[in-house]
């Protein structure tokens, strides 16, 4: 618990000897000044410490500069060896790091908040430009079609007063929509300008037109212009072409078919049939099959008598109607067959019967060849036909 030697305090940074006293001469004032204050021991104690002796500077506290002793070290660092104040400069300093940091942090998010707004307007403004280019360009293609358009309006104006002007004279327009903007004729609905172009040219033309005696008189102007009449749209609302060909082409084709064709000589509707389907839309197509054309099929094959030939009614429709025909062609075998049961050798071999061998099954045509002919000519043979030998081939 004593002092064991070394310099005081628990570091021992304190003095190592005694403290000494050093009297002053007799009769010394305040003011003698050749007198030494400092004992030899603090003297000892300052070198140790490392302290350099020599002149020092006394600083005058009375003037207006420093007005204690307090502010004239203000501006000096004061030396220490208290651990504590270490750390509380190290704590003051992270906090001052930590502060930056986050400063940094929310500096650099900043910055990469501005550049991809910037890069965001600049995406921007390239739509932009874009899109006015894009404009300018639609602007142009506007005006060149309704230029054209309105070439079509006039030649329909021209057309109901005009009758030399036909459907032909609308091909060249028309075909020059379909070159240069055939994107734009259902954005722009340029197909409802022609039908209403067409009109008058088309009533008139149909006025004067038989469909089973020239079949393909207005097919040929019509498919030039067809690419721009929309034919194959399918919606709910019906289109301008298929209005068109509802209104005012479907009666005199639904008369004709109904009034005037032979189903026996099917040949010029047929190539109506033929002609018209790539122009026709879907429901107008399906609703000439399917109300105007099979049920006179159907009929003629119950109604038949086999005394006109069945075929010349049934064959011409194959190749257009395929499987839509299945059951008129069922029919007709079975009326084949029927006709058989009352057939005579005697009358030979029916006409109508060769034409109808490759619509038949193999096994179908010999059932029915064994069932109702042979069985005939055996019969024949045996019961009607008489052989007599003339008298030169008795000698012989």
């Amino acid at each position: 618990m004593g002092w064991s030697g070394g310099g005081l305090g628990k570091q021992g940074e304190g003095i190592v000897k005694p403290i000494e006293v050093k009297q002053r001469p007799e009769c010394a004032g305040i003011a003698f000044s050749d007198v030494k204050e400092k004992t030899k021991q603090a003297k000892e104690e300052a070198r140790r410490r490392g302290e350099q002796w020599g002149d020092q500077i006394i600083v005058d506290a009375t003037g207006k500069e420093y007005s204690s002793l307090s502010a004239a070290l203000a501006k000096h660092a004061v030396p220490t060896n208290d651990s504590t104040q270490l750390i509380e400069i190290r704590h003051n300093l992270r906090l001052i790091c930590d502060g930056n940091s986050k400063a940094l942090d929310l500096l650099a998010n900043e910055g990469s908040a501005i550049q991809d707004r910037r890069k965001w307007l600049e995406r921007k403004l390239h739509e932009a430009v874009r899109r006015k280019q894009n404009l300018v360009t639609k602007h142009d293609r506007v005006e060149t079609i309704a230029k054209i358009v309105r070439e079509i309006e006039l030649l329909g104006k021209r057309a109901a007063i005009d009758p030399k002007i036909g459907l032909d004279s609308l091909m060249q327009p028309v075909q020059d929509i379909l070159q240069r903007h055939r994107d734009a004729i259902a954005e722009m609905e340029i197909d409802a300008a022609l039908v209403g172009a067409i009109t008058p040219i088309f009533k008139r033309e149909l006025s004067q037109w038989s469909s089973l005696q020239d079949p393909t008189r207005l097919c040929i102007p019509l498919k030039s212009i067809s690419g721009a009449l929309r034919i194959s749209v399918k919606d709910e609302i019906m289109m301008p072409y298929q209005s068109l060909l509802w209104n005012v082409w479907m009666p005199p084709v639904r008369s004709a078919l109904n009034n005037e064709w032979d189903v026996f000589g099917s040949t010029a509707v047929t190539k109506f049939y033929e002609s018209w389907t790539p122009l026709l839309p879907a429901f107008i197509r399906d609703n000439v099959t399917h109300q105007l054309i099979l049920p006179k099929l159907r009929s003629a094959v119950s109604d038949w008598d086999g005394k006109s030939v069945l075929y010349k009614v049934v064959f011409p429709w194959m190749p257009l109607l395929h499987h839509q025909i299945d059951d008129i062609i069922l029919e007709s075998k079975r009326r084949i067959r029927s006709s058989l049961k009352s057939w005579r050798v005697s009358e030979g071999i029916p006409s109508e019967l060769r034409k109808w061998r490759d619509v038949f099954r193999t096994s179908e045509w010999d059932s029915m060849l064994l069932e109702y002919v042979v069985e005939k000519l055996s019969t024949y043979l045996r019961v009607e036909l008489k052989i007599t030998a003339s008298p030169r081939a008795q000698d012989r």
